[in-house]
């Protein structure tokens, strides 16, 4: 797994992985609390609007803001590493 991309934006912090061995690539939105914190997969021509604008795109794609956080996998990926 790849860290691609990081920023934090009003408490959050938003990463963008990329699994290699699945071909994945996952942005994570880790909040200040459990409610607001999810995850997105993301593909490769959307990548960067996923990760720019997560909230969005979950309400667009998900209708609702959130697909939960596996915090198992998130840990992993090392996205709980700056908060």
């Amino acid at each position: 797994m790849i860290e691609l991309a990081h920023r934090e934006s009003a408490g959050a912090h938003i990463v963008l992985f990329w699994f290699q061995a699945e071909s994945r690539l996952t942005v994570f939105v880790v909040g200040s609390c459990e409610e607001d914190s999810f995850q997105l997969d993301a593909g490769p021509s959307s990548a960067l609007e996923v990760f720019y604008h997560p909230y969005a795109y979950a309400a667009l794609h998900n209708g609702s803001r959130s697909q939960a956080l596996n915090p198992t996998g998130a840990r992993e990926a090392g996205a709980f590493d700056r908060v």
